[in-house]
């Protein structure tokens, strides 16, 4: 379904299941969408729908949701002032935030105005968490390039750059073929859209450390080995700073495909301690 807020429209997924369970929101990496990912099933997010109520979108300019040029619409901030609004206009109340890569950037600064919109966040899921500070800076440096490259030569022509630079040994060895899809589905992308989601991601960072400091309910880091864009670095800086965050290390394709699983237990252990509190 399309659900429209403040001239966003959102390609949205929705299956209910439980009203007293809390509702799995999963926010996609920058540049991907709900149909990549199922497409790559790796991990199969469709998992945690099985017996969970969960809820998936397409961020704006990704995906079947509605082209933004604009990156100011696009920066972390403002994808989770979108997302709490997408929240409240669905009536979903009770929430387990599950972000990938931006969407952990932007599941932690929703973690910091979901109160103002009256949504109970129940757990927080980081996969792969971004980079911050001065190794987000250098990373700024390469996303503007891209976006320049976008600008000027479309999406075909940085994706033949892509192609240029190997393959990680982790991706090479479990999912050889991810590249080439993530590619090819690139190439397709609205070009204006991508250049313009580059930028913001090149002007966004996590929140403070007194925001991340305030963050109360269950958080689960999920990092993997061999990625430079997200060094297990990052997600242990997180995980030292976030009072009682777990963190968790794939090192082969079977700990990556196990994480839907990770993220229905933590629900599954959240109702069983408010069981047991009553």
């Amino acid at each position: 379904m399309i659900v429209s807020i403040d001239g966003n429209a959102f390609s949205v997924q929705y299956k209910q299941r439980f009203d007293s369970q809390p509702t799995i929101v999963l926010l996609h990496p920058l540049a991907s969408s709900i149909e990549l990912e199922d497409r790559l099933e790796f991990p199969d997010w469709r998992l945690c729908g099985v017996s969970h109520s969960l809820l998936r979108f397409d961020f704006p300019g990704h995906g079947r949701s509605h082209c933004q040029h604009n990156y100011q619409k696009l920066t972390w901030l403002a994808l989770a002032e979108g997302l709490c609004k997408l929240l409240r206009e669905l009536s979903v109340d009770k929430v387990v935030l599950v972000g990938s890569s931006m969407g952990a950037g932007v599941s932690l600064h929703a973690a910091s105005i979901v109160r103002g919109f009256d949504i109970d966040l129940q757990g927080l899921v980081l996969i792969v968490p971004p980079t911050s500070g001065k190794a987000r800076q250098r990373l700024a440096v390469i996303y503007k390039d891209w976006a320049s490259i976008i600008r000027r030569s479309g999406c075909a022509e940085l994706v033949r750059l892509w192609r240029m630079a190997p393959a990680t040994a982790f991706f090479e060895r479990e999912f050889p073929e991810a590249r080439e899809i993530s590619f090819n589905d690139f190439i397709a992308r609205d070009p204006m859209s991508m250049a313009a989601a580059f930028e913001a991601a090149a002007v966004s960072d996590l929140p403070g450390i007194d925001q991340l400091n305030s963050i109360k309910c269950p958080v689960r880091i999920l990092a993997r080995t061999d990625d430079p864009i997200h060094p297990i670095s990052a997600a242990e800086e997180i995980a030292s700073i976030i009072d009682g965050a777990q963190l968790s290390i794939a090192s082969r394709g079977d700990d990556l495909r196990a994480w839907p699983q990770a993220v229905t237990s933590l629900i599954d252990s959240l109702q069983t301690n408010r069981s047991l509190a009553y």
